[in-house]
């Protein structure tokens, strides 16, 4: 705390006008320290404007900001996460808990990570058909298969005819693994990578959306930026080793992935992708010859977006 002519303790503790028990009272008056009031506020203030599944996504998101207390946030607000359709109060619960875990479970966390209630598996209902794949979505795969339909239709010729090619490798045992998409801005990669998403998710493969920032990878369906995604490391070197550890869920998650939707792939640097090559060389043993351990990686990008790139300099101007 520091106050501007003060001459006592006392004047360091009054607030507005009014002397607090402590300095820590008058800390969170001033606003300097967190209150565990912060999440309730928050949680209100979503309730006055947000569905169900939007609180949800908050929930999950504000149980990573350390509340004291995540499983109190639960019991005051879980009955607001509740789907509004016909459903028993317990069933309603375990498809909120369901979706929240599915959105730890992308982060690599469970529910008890956090002291939350399970999921009751028995009481999912019609919902078990929800993808549970380790991503957030909260959809089935008939609703998949729809949304595949529906995007294919929108296609121009141009994204038609490379839709149809990489799935046609895709299906072929010996076709070809690595593609560029190469378009300018606002051209409609980003609406071709996701109609490949569902398209492939709809033919039973799982696939991976990442991007070389975090904004980039908003727009794609269940994105992550390549970091995260690899487990790539802050500092780029020559020789660099991804963090996930080999023998992790993690691990086993990314070696069910068949193809990997890569945007903004001209600015990731060459080091970035050799390190994704080793880690999925790793966890492909019986692929540990092929590029990207036999997984199908489809990168896109601008180059007119990357800015030239000049050896033997430091990370200063350099005119």
């Amino acid at each position: 705390m520091n106050k501007k002519f003060v001459r006592n303790f006392d004047e360091l503790k009054t607030v507005d006008g009014e002397l607090c028990p402590t300095f820590v009272d008058a800390a969170r008056k001033m606003g300097l320290m967190t209150n565990e009031r912060e999440w309730h506020l928050t949680m209100e203030d979503a309730i006055q404007t947000e569905m169900p599944i939007n609180i949800r996504r908050l929930f999950a998101s504000l149980v990573f900001c350390a509340p004291a207390d995540p499983q109190l946030l639960w019991d005051i607000y879980r009955k607001e996460m509740y789907d509004r359709r016909g459903a028993s109060d317990e069933q309603k619960e375990a498809r909120a808990l369901f979706h929240i875990r599915s959105i730890l479970r992308h982060h690599n966390r469970e529910l008890t990570d956090f002291y939350l209630p399970d999921v009751d598996e028995s009481l999912l209902g019609y919902r078990k058909e929800l993808v549970d794949d380790g991503s957030e979505m909260y959809i089935s795969f008939a609703e998949i298969q729809s949304k595949a339909t529906s995007l294919l239709t929108d296609l121009n010729t141009e994204q038609k005819f490379v839709y149809d090619e990489i799935m046609q490798e895709r299906d072929d045992i010996n076709g070809r693994r690595l593609f560029f998409i190469e378009g300018s801005g606002g051209c409609g990669k980003t609406f071709l990578y996701e109609s490949l998403y569902y398209g492939l998710r709809a033919q039973g493969h799982k696939v991976l959306c990442v991007a070389h920032t975090g904004v980039a990878a908003t727009l794609l369906p269940n994105g992550s930026t390549v970091h995260r995604a690899f487990g790539i490391p802050l500092i780029t070197e020559e020789d660099m080793e991804s963090q996930i550890d080999l023998a992790s869920r993690r691990a086993e998650e990314l070696k069910q992935v068949d193809v990997i939707l890569w945007d903004e792939a001209t600015m990731s640097d060459r080091r970035v992708y050799n390190c994704v090559n080793r880690l999925l060389r790793a966890l492909h043993d019986e692929a540990d010859e092929e590029d990207f351990g036999g997984v199908m990686l489809v990168a896109g990008g601008d180059w007119k977006q990357t800015l030239p790139i000049v050896h033997e300099v430091n990370f200063g101007i350099h005119n």
